[in-house]
């Protein structure tokens, strides 16, 4: 669904650009002074309350308007999209208009601002207040009283939707037709989720909805990314952690099907899975498997740039999943970073090892996710280490090295994971889930993001078990292995040349494959 907003002040020509771009991309026309009018005309309640205010050329209250157009989209149930014409014209209608649109699994993809000056505006609506005989064009003191209402309580609408990404100004004086064509020219670039190697936001979660859709429930990698990854989207979207999964093991809630959930920090190979993750499964883009499009919902940042194995190996994405969700996640929430989540967020995945190693392609990606703006969640972080002194950088990672070692007991390695394969009989055991909620009571600390025990499964699994294979490939090799249908996988060394991949397995006791 394709949903666009038009904006700009009264006789700046919306309402005639809205009804051209609507029947050339196919959208559903909604203008709330065509709304009001309807409603002012049938004698509506709501309809007595929007004329007061619009007989005096003031904004009608957002309640009344958020009602009047809630009623009005819901006519609509089969609509391919809408272009919003007057609407919102405030913050609060935004945060309305929000609600409305996640509430129906879509978002909005572009915001076009039409701008012309104050004595145009005046001149253009006493003349249509001539041909319309409407008695709000006809007086020009109500006019400049409703531009001077646009510019104070609609005019900060830009930059709401320019800290989104999803602002477009365009002139408003010219032909018709010369004002159409440039809308046009903008109303293109939303389908593009990458538009001059540059990631498109609004376009991303227009065509991914479901990663800003709150009260969903997640299976995670049981490492510090996969864990960062749970505590942000349990805490700003509410969504229950039911699961995890490591490319061996897979334990989830008994009950719960795992094909309803949202799998982070990895990819899914499977028609209907959604999945997040950062690593490269690509081969060869000039020799796609058939079955591709069994990653049709799988959000992956190496696949949207279109980089595989064979000539992309050293210009793979360097971060981690969690990063490539702040990001995404940013379209819809404010999410402040707090110096103690500095650390945490440079040691998934080696991004502290990979900044240093490997600059010239971090700048890559950091431009590609637009993240060296200052609005971006990520800003912080590549701030922070630009500035930062080396050495203090690494005492940081030292801080945190330490930390892993104590949450493990003293020993060196493994702090920084939740151990599935200890699991027994579908439960932890005392010791590592203790363990385990000492390691992600850390990052909910030094993240700000809250540890809810009610929203994660730490017991009550279901466990399935899967083949774990590491095989060195060719074109050949990684399209035979692609035809086994592995459920996940991932190209990890030698060059791009080797590949780790799960299979499903037969199951002694239930003599069938995970279903």
């Amino acid at each position: 669904m394709l949903n666009i907003i038009i904006f700009g002040p009264p006789g700046s020509g919306k309402g005639t650009q809205a009804l051209k771009l609507a029947e050339k991309f196919n959208l559903v026309h909604l203008s709330t002074g065509d709304i009001f009018r309807a409603n002012i005309k049938d004698g509506t309640e709501l309809g007595k309350i929007a004329k007061s205010y619009m007989d005096k050329g003031d904004l009608v209250p957002d309640e009344i308007t958020i009602k009047m157009l809630e009623a009005e989209v819901n006519t609509h149930p089969a609509a391919s999209g809408f272009i919003y014409d007057g609407f919102p014209r405030t913050i609060a209608q935004t945060t309305a208009l929000d609600k409305l649109m996640a509430a129906k699994n879509t978002s909005i993809a572009l915001t076009l601002a039409l701008e012309v000056d104050e004595e145009e505006l005046t001149r253009r609506i006493l003349l249509r207040g001539k041909e319309s005989g409407r008695s709000d064009d006809k007086n020009e003191n109500i006019i400049r009283n409703r531009i001077k209402e646009y510019t104070v309580k609609t005019a900060p609408l830009k930059n709401f939707y320019l800290k989104q990404r999803k602002l477009r100004a365009v002139n408003g004086i010219g032909s018709v037709e010369e004002i159409y064509k440039i809308l046009c020219d903008e109303m293109a670039q939303p389908d593009l989720v990458v538009f001059n190697d540059r990631l498109n936001y609004s376009a991303l979660i227009n065509k991914f909805p479901w990663i800003v859709t709150e009260n969903q429930s997640a299976i995670i990698s049981p490492d510090v990314d996969g864990i960062l990854c749970g505590l942000l989207m349990s805490h700003y979207l509410n969504w229950k952690i039911v699961g995890f999964y490591d490319g061996k093991r897979m334990t989830i809630k008994s009950g719960v099907d795992y094909k309803k959930c949202v799998f982070l920090d990895m990819e899914i190979y499977r028609q209907g899975i959604k999945s997040c993750g950062q690593h490269l499964v690509l081969y060869n883009s000039n020799h796609l498997p058939a079955n591709w499009n069994n990653y049709s919902l799988a959000l992956n940042p190496n696949i949207l740039r279109g980089h595989d194995a064979s000539k992309f190996w050293s210009r793979k994405y360097p971060l981690g999943t969690i990063h490539f969700l702040l990001c995404a996640l940013s379209t819809y929430k404010t999410i402040p970073i707090q110096k103690s989540a500095i650390a945490p967020l440079l040691y998934v995945d080696g991004t502290f090892k990979c900044l240093l190693n490997y600059p010239d392609n971090c700048i890559s990606w950091l431009h590609f996710l637009n993240a060296k703006e200052p609005q971006s969640p990520l800003f912080p972080l590549y701030i922070s280490f630009a500035n930062q002194k080396l050495s203090h950088t690494m005492h940081e990672m030292e801080a945190i090295f330490v930390k892993f070692q104590e949450i493990n007991n003293g020993k060196k390695r493994g702090g920084d994971k939740i151990k599935l394969g200890e699991i027994k009989d579908g439960e932890f055991p005392e010791k590592v889930q203790f363990k385990a909620e000492n390691l992600v009571s850390f990052l909910a600390e030094s993240t700000g993001w809250q540890f809810n025990r009610d929203k994660w499964t730490m017991n009550n699994f279901i466990v399935t078990d899967f083949t774990k294979k590491i095989e060195k490939i060719t074109i050949k090799k990684y399209d035979t292995i692609m035809k086994k249908s592995p459920f996940s996988l991932a190209i990890t060394g030698e060059g791009g040349k080797r590949m780790e991949y799960a299979l499903e397995k037969f199951s002694r006791k239930r003599k069938r494959k995970l279903r």
